[in-house]
């Protein structure tokens, strides 16, 4: 793995449902279905039907449908990441289409702990991911986050992951060799969970993507390796752009 991959989380209005007051697309579902639809790959499964949302999340949906390919998308931070964002990030506010502003945040000269996924996920193997499963721990701890993370990869239903860094590399390498040198890491840090997955969920999809370089790269668990399906230009969600400037505030 290259020592010189770096990440960064995403931003709270990019990550926290609901985060920015007065904006009601201010969920990454959202813009996550935008860019599955602009995703050529996602379309040729499927016929190039158009990914929906179905009328009702009540009973169990997916997050999308594709006549009868459903998928379901499944945001991997963490409890611990998501409530840092949440409440060290300053607050966003739209007052009118066009104009927003900033205030201090919730939690102002504050510091938490936050999982770092992939890295906590490298202490554990198979084994010790379903003893890990039967225990109980408590919120805040790293393996709450763990136990949360199989919970999700429990879910019987094609899911796409959404793990919201945006990594980066220090040395300048081509677009196509880093995005390779990323897959490679990536499954370093997450075979065993993937085991665990196809152990559990067997017959449904599983896909993880994540940002670099201003694309969604997503990854498709494929027997026991990843293969890249896709990656997707952000600037083809309006959704995600209009986030993403909320930032900025």
């Amino acid at each position: 793995m290259d020592t010189n991959l770096y990440s960064i989380i995403l931003p709270a209005t990019l990550i926290n449902k609901n985060f920015v007051e007065g904006e009601p697309e201010c969920n990454y579902e959202l813009y996550l279905l935008e860019l599955v639809n602009e995703s050529m790959w996602f379309r040729k499964n499927v016929d190039f039907k158009e990914y929906i949302k179905p009328p009702k999340e009540d009973e169990g949906e997916c997050d999308c449908y594709a006549g009868e390919y459903g998928l379901d998308f499944k945001l991997i931070l963490g409890q611990t990441g998501m409530q840092a964002r949440r409440e060290l990030s300053h607050q966003v506010t739209v007052y009118t289409q066009g104009m927003y502003g900033s205030s201090l945040p919730r939690k102002e000269n504050a510091s938490m702990k936050v999982t770092r996924l992939h890295i906590a996920l490298r202490s554990y193997n198979m084994d010790q991911l379903e003893n890990l499963r039967k225990e109980k721990h408590s919120y805040g701890s790293v393996e709450y986050d763990v136990i949360s993370f199989l919970q999700t990869l429990e879910t019987d239903k094609n899911i796409l992951m959404f793990y919201p860094l945006d990594l980066y590399f220090k040395n300048d390498y081509s677009f196509n060799y880093a995005v390779a040198e990323i897959k490679r890491a990536m499954f370093n840090d997450f075979e065993e969970a993937m085991k665990y997955r196809n152990k559990r969920v067997p017959a449904k999809d599983t896909f993880l993507s994540f940002i670099y370089d201003d694309h969604l790269v997503v990854l498709k668990l494929d027997g026991e390796r990843f293969i890249l399906v896709d990656t997707i230009n952000t600037g083809k969600s309006r959704i995600y752009q209009k986030l993403k400037d909320y930032s900025w505030a």
